[in-house]
């Protein structure tokens, strides 16, 4: 929801996409790359690494076209939790792009057995999700968090 509520306030291009390459030698092993991408918003500071420490060290900054909703502490709390997990995570800016970029190794499943209908949303084939798959979303609204738990629970 970042890429949303920090980028461009009238076309983000938000995009999602999603990388898997297998580990060698480690045929049981992946390395997983997410990255999300969205246009910035032209009255925001520029996403260069001088920014991005000041955000982790609490210091940026606050301007007009800050979130209202925003506890300012979601991108501190992902680059702990990439740490925790040893996974590695930026926050860049190419032109007008930026870039949020996560990369983690992941165990491969054996066998994960597809659904026999398609997603009626997208048209795309849908798969039944590991039983022991944990998911986890940090998010700086509590608004947010409180709606996420009400659609999970």
């Amino acid at each position: 929801s970042n890429a949303f509520k920090h980028g461009h306030p009238k076309h983000p291009d938000v995009q999602l996409s999603i990388q898997v390459s297998q580990c060698i030698p480690s045929p049981d092993k992946a390395q997983l790359t997410a990255t999300v991408t969205n246009v910035s918003h032209p009255a925001r500071p520029a996403v260069t690494p001088e920014y991005v420490a000041k955000v982790l060290a609490g210091e940026a900054q606050l301007g007009p076209t800050t979130s209202a909703i925003s506890d300012r502490i979601g991108l501190q709390h992902s680059f702990m939790a990439a740490e925790t997990m040893g996974a590695d995570l930026k926050l860049t800016q190419t032109g007008q792009q930026v870039a949020f970029v996560i990369q983690l190794e992941v165990e491969v499943a054996d066998h994960v057995p597809a659904k026999s209908s398609a997603d009626s949303h997208s048209g795309a084939a849908t798969v039944v999700f590991p039983c022991d798959l944990c998911i986890c979303c940090i998010d700086d609204s509590e608004a947010a968090r409180r709606l996420l738990h009400h659609h999970l629970v």
